[in-house]
């Protein structure tokens, strides 16, 4: 299904592992606004061993409650597609 693959990222920089997506966290894509790419939040649910997440739906606001993971979009693109890993905090 074309929206479950545009819901999920794989952390490509880790070591292939089974993943166990058990961990709430948020995601926040920084886009370039030259390039017409807002900044964008999501809740998602975060592997335990890598940044690898899943179930990512849009949100308004973030708490601080849980993880927050950071990336950049370097290129136009839907979904996940060409985001880099910068910061968990």
């Amino acid at each position: 299904m074309c929206f479950r693959s545009e819901s999920k990222w794989t952390d490509k920089t880790c070591s292939r592992h089974k993943h166990s997506f058990t961990q709430p966290c948020y995601v926040i894509i920084r886009g370039d606004l030259v390039k017409h790419m807002r900044t964008k939040n999501y809740r998602a649910t975060k592997c335990e061993f890598c940044n690898s997440f899943i179930e990512a739906k849009f949100v308004d606001i973030i708490d601080l409650d849980c993880p927050v993971l950071e990336f950049e979009k370097t290129k136009f693109s839907f979904g996940f597609k060409d985001i880099m890993h910068i910061q968990t905090w």
